[in-house]
């Protein structure tokens, strides 16, 4: 009918807009480094990240690059048909060797780096580390990208937010920040509106 039909061409509009999307590949190979606990925590954050996608008017094509053992097994038993989401790639290869043709083009997105992200661009592929202690763990994925030889960058949370606790943001904060600012192209609404109030974040220029 024709109801199947308009659902269909909003369907393969859709995908067809998603071919050119932003890519974010959430970085899993920090099995070693985490608990049990950290690990249910993470692929909590990431199914929350993809649910965010999914209503998302401008959404980004997902990868969740060195996905094995701890990580593997956990989001395989809290969301077994994880391998059929939509726009969302999981592989078990590291994101350099997953990539390995566009390795100039790859962005690991730390707190350490002195590049802040001012815009999200076509081209470049947005990597957020898979950690969920970053107090224990801190530093430790801008010395990965490093080691790596790759591009970083960090949000402008000091440009645009005065906040009363540390800078640290869960893996779903981080990805709603990218995917709310290349809807809106608005840093200051973005990181106000995304921003768990608890850190009491108020806008620079107030």
């Amino acid at each position: 009918n024709n109801n199947s039909i308009i659902e269909l061409k909003k369907k393969s509009k859709k995908n067809k807009a998603l071919d050119d999307a932003p890519r974010v590949v959430f970085d899993l190979d920090f099995n070693e480094q985490m608990t049990e606990k950290e690990v249910l925590k993470l692929v909590s954050q990431i199914a929350v990240s993809y649910g965010a996608n999914r209503r998302s008017q401008r959404a980004f094509r997902l990868f969740g690059c060195s996905l094995k053992d701890k990580i593997l097994n956990r989001i395989n038993f809290s969301h077994p048909g994880f391998r059929n989401w939509i726009s969302f790639e999981f592989v078990n290869e590291s994101y350099c060797e997953y990539f390995k043709n566009e390795i100039d083009k790859l962005v690991y997105l730390t707190a350490e780096s002195d590049n802040i992200l001012t815009e999200i661009d076509n081209n470049y592929i947005y990597i957020i580390g898979g950690l969920v202690d970053h107090n224990r763990l801190k530093g430790l994925t801008h010395t990965k990208a490093l080691n790596d030889r790759i591009k970083t960058a960090r949000l402008p949370l000091d440009q645009y937010l005065k906040m009363n606790s540390r800078k640290v943001l869960t893996v779903n904060h981080v990805f709603e920040i990218l995917l709310r600012f290349n809807e809106i192209k608005d840093w200051s609404q973005t990181l106000i509106s995304i921003i768990p109030q608890r850190k009491c974040p108020t806008l620079s220029n107030e």
